[in-house]
């Protein structure tokens, strides 16, 4: 039998990290809530003559009473969101603020914010597959984002 070494893929130790990644998701949920408002307002606007009063909807709102209903509570839900994106992004440009090197700034801003491919970082900050992994690994096993520096640059310590 041969002796096979395995990788074992270490979980990241930055505690940035999971915030950074919320941001894409928290800015996709603002404008999913934006388009289905807009869509229900246009829908509103286009057949209110369709809907009239009718007897028997057994004291619940029914007819344009119930679109205005939808309505408003998708625009709720639409604040809420705004507010969370908003929190979610100070939170992420205080943590991207808190790197000192605008290299690694770059860095960490295309890779966990924006979540680019691998290759398109690469190839846009004219990195080598083993400097891409040694800035991947120096994000990940640093404490937090302004603990991480660039590695090879000790200058700044």
């Amino acid at each position: 039998m041969e002796n096979v070494k395995t990788r074992t893929l270490t979980e990241p130790q930055n505690r940035d990290i999971p915030c950074l990644q919320r941001v894409v998701s928290a800015m996709q949920d603002v404008c999913d809530g934006e388009s289905r408002i807009s869509w229900l307002s246009d829908r509103m606007f286009f057949i209110t003559q369709r809907f009239s009063k009718t007897a028997g909807c057994g004291g619940q709102p029914c007819g344009f009473d119930a679109m205005l209903a939808d309505l408003d509570e998708k625009a709720e839900r639409y604040r809420r969101q705004v507010k969370d994106c908003m929190r979610e992004l100070g939170r992420a440009e205080r943590i991207l603020n808190g790197i000192r090197d605008a290299n690694m700034r770059t860095f960490v801003k295309m890779v966990y914010v924006l979540g680019l491919p691998t290759s398109q970082v690469r190839s846009e900050l004219n990195l080598t597959e083993w400097k891409f992994k040694e800035l991947r690994r120096a994000v990940e096993q640093a404490k937090d984002m302004s603990s991480v520096r660039w590695p090879g640059n000790w200058a700044e310590e």
